[in-house]
């Protein structure tokens, strides 16, 4: 899986070529706080954190030559495929799939792996004795969002309005991913955002009415 980190965006997100990087996977087990490479919590060094993970390269997204290629998305090992073609079809099962699909970005356990790219960030927050574990995860769930919003823009077998509704629910969960990381780096634990499948599936319901979506609106396609 290649990996990247987000800036913040709302509600686009910006459009390149994924940039292929080595990758190690790191476990719990292997990330432990060494006290002896502990650093003082200096305010400038504290200010460096902040601009070290501001500094993020710009999210890249591979341009798909065929438009109505399914999207792939990776959890632990296993692969999910979403053609977004399909909701053109203003089938509500197609609609109900792009709701699991969401909450899976959401909630499904992923696996973390650190790229070359990523060994200063990960000795900066060791140091500060931050989860780079717990950052880097929502980080890959933001890239995952990133690729739906992209792909949505693109797909003009959907209404313009449809597009937009879509890319609202995106940006509400991608606000909610990028508070994530800010509570890890105030220093506060947290386990990925802790959610209740059953309860986010709720959640995006609700989320998918209020922006006019419902059983009585179907998702429509492009005219």
């Amino acid at each position: 899986m290649q990996i990247f980190f987000i800036g913040s965006q709302a509600p686009g997100l910006s459009e390149a070529t994924i940039s292929a990087t080595p990758e190690i996977a790191l476990s719990s087990e292997d990330y432990q706080f060494d006290a002896n490479t502990k650093i003082q919590r200096t305010a400038s060094f504290e200010q460096n954190l902040i601009e070290a993970v501001q500094a993020k390269p710009a999210v890249e997204i591979e341009n798909h030559k065929n438009e109505q290629e399914p999207l792939k998305f990776h959890f632990a090992e296993h692969e999910v495929l979403f053609d977004l073609a399909s909701l053109a079809q203003q089938d509500e099962a197609a609609f109900e799939e792009l709701k699991r699909l969401l909450a899976d970005i959401m909630v499904n356990p992923i696996k973390v792996t650190i790229g070359s790219k990523d060994q200063s960030q990960l000795l900066l927050f060791k140091n500060l004795e931050l989860d780079f574990l717990a950052y880097k995860e929502l980080s890959e769930r933001l890239e995952m969002l990133a690729k739906l919003d992209h792909e949505t823009e693109s797909q003009k077998a959907l209404a313009q309005q449809d597009r937009d509704r879509i890319r609202t629910v995106i940006a509400s969960l991608h606000a909610r991913l990028e508070r994530g990381q800010e509570t890890v780096l105030g220093g506060t634990a947290l386990k990925s955002l802790d959610l209740n499948r059953k309860d986010f599936e709720l959640e995006l319901d609700s989320l998918f009415t209020s922006v006019g979506f419902d059983s009585d609106m179907p998702v429509t396609g492009a005219t």
